[in-house]
Formats: C-alpha cells, sequence, structure tokens
C-alpha cells in the first residue's frame, strides 16, 4: 500500500519537531486556501488536492502517538515493491504529455511529472499549456529560477492572459520583488474583472506592508465581490482587520475581526480578535481571554499568546492607571494556567516570557512599577537558578582541593615541621570553611527554590 508522504507535501523535513510540522500545515493551509479559488483549473485542482492533503496531515500529526504509528507507515512503504502504476501517455503527443504530467503531479509524483513535461516541451516548445504547467510546478517546489523562465516564456507565447499574468505574479511575489507582482495582479484583474486576481494584489500589498493600498482594494473588493469570493471570505477579513489595525482604525479592525469570528472556529482567528480586541477594550480582553482559557488552557501554543495579552493588557493599565497592582496580575495569570496541579509552561518558558514582558516595560519606561514585587523576585530566582547550582558545585569542588592540597603538605612536609605547616593549612582551610558559609547564607533562595521544586 502506498502512503501519502505528507513530510514532502508540506515541506519539511521528516526529523521536525512536532510543533514546526503543526506550524507548516497552518501555514499551508492559509497558502492554498485562497487559491481555491483561481480561476485557471489547474492551479485550482492543484490547490483543492493540497487542502484535502493537509486536513489528513492534521489528523496524522495530531499527537506523538499519530506521528510515530504514521511514520512507521512510511518507512514500510518505502521498503515495499508495491505501488500504483505510473501513468503513462497514450501516444508520443505533447498534449498527452501534459496530461500525464498533470496525473503524476496531482498522484505526489514530482519527480515523474518534470520528465513527462520535459518530454512535451521536446515535441513542441511552443505550447504555452506546457510551460505554464512547468511554471506552477516548479514554484510549488520553490524552484523560482525555473518558474521565472517557464512562465516568462507561456507569457510570450499567449501574451495578455490574466492566469499567466497572475502566475507571473505569484513568481515575483515569492522573488520579493514587490512591484513586478502587484503590476502583474492589477493587469490580470484589469484583463478578466475576475476580482481574485484583485484579493492576490491585495495580500501581496499586505505581505509588503503596503497596508493603506492595501486596505483600499481589500476593502472595495468586500464592497463589491464579497459574493464571488465566499471560498475567501475568511482570509478578506484577516486581511482587512490587519490592514486597518497596522494603520491605526481600530474600529474597522475590530468590526472585520468580529466578522472573522462570526464565520469560524478556528483557535487562530480567535486569537487575532482577541488582540484586536484589546485596542478596543482591556476588560472585554481579558474576559474574552478567560472564556478562551476554559476551552483551550491545556493548548501550550494557546498559554504563550494568553500570557503575552494579558501583560498587554497590564501595560495599558499602567499607562493609564499608576497604581495598577502588577502582582496580583502575575500571580492571577500564574493561577490561571495550573491544570491538574501541573504548569503548562515549565519555568524557562516563564522566564523567557517575563524577560520580554520586563524589556517592554522598559521602552515604555514603567520597569520600576514592576520591581520589588514577589513576581519579579521569583523571575529573578528561577532565571538564575542554574548560577546557583554551579555555586553549590564550585563550593563542594573548593572544599575537595583544599583536602587534598592539606594531605599532599602533609606528606610533603616531613615530620619534623609538621605544626608550623599545619598551622598555616589550617588558617587557609578555614577561611574556605567561613566563605562557603557565607556563600551559603547570600543565596538563600537558591536553595529554596530546589526543595520547593522537589517537592
Amino acid at each position: 500500500m502506498l502512503v501519502t508522504n505528507y513530510y514532502e507535501e508540506l515541506g519539511i523535513s521528516e526529523t521536525s519537531s512536532l510543533d514546526d510540522v503543526k506550524k507548516s500545515i497552518k501555514s499551508n493551509r492559509k497558502r492554498y486556501r485562497q487559491l481555491t479559488g483561481s480561476p485557471n483549473i489547474d492551479q485550482r485542482s492543484m490547490a483543492e488536492r493540497k487542502m484535502e492533503i493537509i486536513a489528513q496531515a492534521e489528523k496524522v500529526f495530531e499527537n506523538e502517538e499519530t506521528r510515530k504509528k504514521y511514520d512507521k507507515e512510511l518507512e514500510i512503504s518505502k521498503h515495499s515493491s508495491e505501488g500504483t502504476p505510473d501513468s503513462t501517455p497514450t501516444n508520443h503527443s505533447n498534449t498527452s504529455y501534459l496530461d500525464s504530467a498533470r496525473q503524476a503531479f496531482y498522484s505526489g509524483k514530482k519527480s515523474l511529472a518534470y520528465s513527462y513535461i520535459e518530454e512535451a516541451l521536446k515535441i513542441n516548445r511552443n505550447d504555452a499549456d506546457v510551460w505554464y504547467f512547468k511554471a506552477m510546478i516548479s514554484l510549488e517546489d520553490s524552484n523560482l529560477s525555473d518558474a521565472e523562465l517557464a512562465i516568462s516564456e507561456a507569457n510570450r507565447l499567449r501574451p495578455n492572459n490574466a492566469d499567466i499574468l497572475s502566475l507571473l505574479g505569484d513568481v515575483y511575489c515569492e522573488k520579493d520583488q514587490q512591484k513586478f507582482a502587484i503590476q502583474y495582479y492589477q493587469e490580470a484583474f484589469e484583463l478578466s474583472n475576475n476580482s481574485f486576481y484583485l484579493l492576490k494584489k491585495g495580500r501581496s500589498l499586505f505581505l509588503f506592508e503596503q497596508y493603506k493600498q492595501a486596505a483600499k482594494d481589500l476593502r472595495y473588493l468586500y464592497d463589491h465581490f464579497l459574493e464571488e469570493n465566499k471560498n475567501n471570505e475568511e482570509y478578506i477579513y484577516y486581511l482587512l482587520s490587519s490592514c486597518y489595525k497596522e494603520i491605526g482604525d481600530n474600529e474597522e479592525a475590530y468590526k472585520f475581526a468580529k466578522k472573522l469570528v462570526d464565520i469560524t472556529d478556528s483557535l487562530d482567528n480567535k486569537l487575532h480578535y482577541a488582540g484586536i480586541l484589546l485596542l478596543k477594550s482591556e476588560d472585554e480582553c481579558e474576559n474574552y481571554l478567560d472564556t478562551l482559557n476554559e476551552r483551550y488552557g491545556n493548548n501550550k501554543d494557546f498559554q504563550l499568546v494568553y500570557f503575552s495579552l494579558l501583560s498587554g493588557i497590564t501595560i495599558e493599565r499602567m499607562k493609564k492607571a499608576p497604581d495598577t497592582e502588577v502582582e496580583a496580575f502575575f500571580r492571577k495569570y500564574i493561577d490561571r494556567t495550573k491544570y491538574e496541579n501541573n504548569a503548562v509552561l515549565d519555568n524557562k518558558a516563564r522566564v523567557r516570557i517575563a524577560e520580554a514582558y520586563l524589556a517592554k516595560a522598559q521602552r515604555l519606561g514603567i520597569e520600576d512599577k514592576i520591581k520589588n514585587t514577589n513576581y519579579y523576585n521569583d523571575f529573578i530566582d528561577n532565571k538564575n537558578s542554574t548560577i546557583y547550582a554551579t555555586t553549590r558545585h564550585s563550593q563542594g569542588m573548593g572544599c575537595f582541593m583544599f583536602i587534598l592540597v592539606f594531605a599532599a603538605n602533609w606528606f610533603l612536609s616531613g615530620f619534623f615541621d609538621k605544626f608550623v605547616h599545619s598551622f598555616w593549612i589550617s588558617n587557609a582551610l578555614s577561611l574556605a570553611l567561613l566563605s562557603n558559609i557565607v556563600l551559603y547564607y547570600n543565596y538563600p533562595k537558591g536553595w529554596q527554590i530546589n526543595r520547593r521544586k522537589k517537592g
């Protein structure tokens, strides 16, 4: 039985961590969801297949157990002689080779698809469809130089074609050539009046941080072509709310973020909405986060964003009210993130988050507000716990070395002057023990933390 290689489909290594795999699934879903509305049948078919693959991959990589099971099946499949027969051309024409290339590509056989495309080009190098398909699969494989060459050739053979101009825009967008990408998307839209190309242009403007123009084009799309883009409604709302947030129009940002969560149950979209809600009201944002925490409290990814937004709420309150109780906030957060007596985030993760929070507070000139609190002291203790451990190790090694020196001096000094040497060595050893006692009482919290962890 042939097993789909989801690692290849997602464009990641088989040694990638589960977190990286899940991030790749999210980014691939965002990329291909918008392409399911493409007017070009090849691009649309590819996107629809990819969305199916992504849905399957999400189940396979749900947790470490399901991943291990899949990895075993994949390994067996690699060494198995079983497999599906390759699609072969019905005749030696470039059209037949192109059809076979499509079948091979949609079956996940990229190398075979490439070979069929090359055979088609040997027969006829003036077929724009073949060049287009080569450009599409080259772009999919991140081979940008081949993709640019192929789509440029397709454009030469068939000028003023919206599909070809759109793919030209895709290639230049991936190459970070903003001017050309936006130009070709605009030309494709003007030629066809197909709003899908306007969405691509808006996305490109957003990626290139031209938020005002992106908001203008996407708003035009929303006002005039929303019904034509029902498949991409969620993505349009996300882009619009993000653009309005960047240009400081918080009311419009909130409006479209609210539309976004009204049509989807995605955690990512809910967190996006929470970030926009913070701009509107700290209290509303905190209440909404508490609601999410009841459902997603044991989700580590949620907790990281959760703390970031809660700290943002506290900073906003500190700006407005100098008497904001910071310690109470942190204690409340720590209580919120404990389930079944186990913290969702370990101490290292908490320290990293706290460091980022302190840096942000320093930039705002309000770091004094959080110093001299128990939370801050605990943060310092956790951060330096490894230093305390090293100090205790050094203390023990110091005592051991002094004992060795004492024994060596005793042996080498001879019996006639043992008293003199013993006098000085005893003083040195006493000094070492005294320094260890001083170090012990100078860092009492290090010992307390260790006892707390063990208990």
